[in-house]
């Protein structure tokens, strides 16, 4: 829109054009707000964007920790029970990290644009390819701790496949599905689609590509909302100080990461309706004694205990038999090597509560 104005003489002399290109931003943030179904992340996205352009609009400085701190009060005061969804403790714990990227990193990497290398690399595409290494970097690394949490999972080529879908994804993808939204009513909207569908599949070559890497996933075990909240303190120190200090959030940091890991699992795990049991072994592994028809809770309960195996195949799961008397002292010190199976719930729970 501003480039567009631009090209006018007149407003571009005489008016804020600035301003009216912030409007108009503005106004299609909250289209695209209402058209996507007003998700945590898209909301606050739109919060966040809108308070940088109503800073634009006031001459104020739009990308700061207050902007951020404004969007993430908004989101909680329209939905409360987003402050612990994976969403929004993502979504914002990377704004948090590029934005202190912006403050304290940012400038020096564009500190002498007027020395002949800088400019020639600037000529050529170098400092935007830096500055997409660094953010998707820093981002990726704001959010490990969550991802970890949440997903039991973290994903150390991120930024390589952030380095090569995200170009595609900006130049081609987003502008092509507007296009073929405005397009649409005219019925004209088929060459952008199909533009859109080639960057859509380039994105699903990188990620098959990222995912066959050797290690492109790592599994982490569960470890519970002590360590996370003590690496979010970590981070936010980080983040907001600007004094030496802020490398004792790297020390916060590290200490909540080595106490994820530190962390020990249970050896007895019990579906809230008793439907499915599963004890750990003698192998340090998970077995289940009875397992329901609910295979997304078996899954959980290996993606939690950082296990590969596919719930789906009977591997995993232990041979029952009938055990003598002697196997329930087995199973109460915590000898595996035979577990006690029934046919009723109760006496399942029985046997675990047991045990405990």
């Amino acid at each position: 829109m501003r480039a567009l104005l631009a090209l006018i003489p007149g407003l571009a002399a005489g008016f804020a054009i600035k301003k009216w290109s912030a409007a108009a931003a503005l106004a299609a943030a909250a289209f695209y707000l209402l058209l996507s179904g007003a998700e945590v992340a898209t909301q606050r996205s739109f919060f966040m964007t809108a308070v940088v352009l109503i800073a634009v609009m006031v001459d104020r400085r739009a990308i700061t920790f207050r902007t951020l701190a404004v969007a993430a009060l908004i989101v909680l005061a329209v939905a409360p029970e987003a402050l612990v969804h994976p969403s929004f403790q993502m979504s914002f714990v990377a704004t948090l990290g590029l934005v202190a990227l912006v403050q304290i990193g940012m400038p020096n990497l564009l500190a002498s644009p007027d020395h002949s290398t800088t400019a020639r690399i600037a000529l050529w595409g170098g400092r935007e390819i830096a500055m997409l290494l660094l953010a998707s970097l820093i981002a990726g690394l704001a959010t490990t701790p969550y991802a970890a949490f949440h997903f039991h999972r973290v994903t150390p080529y991120g930024v390589l496949a952030n380095l090569g879908a995200m170009p595609v994804v900006s130049a081609l993808v987003m502008p092509a599905g507007l296009l073929g939204l405005l397009a649409a009513p005219f019925g004209l909207d088929g060459v952008f689609w199909w533009l859109m569908g080639i960057g859509i599949d380039w994105m699903v070559a990188v990620s098959r590509w990222v995912a066959a890497l050797p290690g492109a996933v790592g599994r982490i075990p569960a470890f519970g909302i002590a360590p996370l909240i003590a690496a979010s303190l970590g981070i936010i120190v980080m983040g907001l100080l600007r004094t030496p200090l802020r490398l004792s959030g790297a020390l916060v940091l590290l200490v909540a990461i080595l106490w994820g890991l530190s962390v020990r699992q249970p050896d007895i795990l019990i579906a809230g309706d008793g439907a499915s049991v599963a004890v750990r072994g003698g192998d340090g592994r998970l077995h289940v004694i009875r397992a329901s028809k609910d295979g997304f809770l078996l899954r959980e309960w290996l993606a939690a205990d950082a296990d590969p195996r596919d719930a789906a195949t009977p591997r995993w799961r232990a041979v029952c038999q009938v055990t003598s008397p002697a196997a329930w002292r087995r199973l109460r010190t915590g000898g595996w090597s035979r577990f006690l199976c029934a046919s009723t719930r109760w006496l399942m729970i029985a046997a675990a509560l047991r045990w405990w």
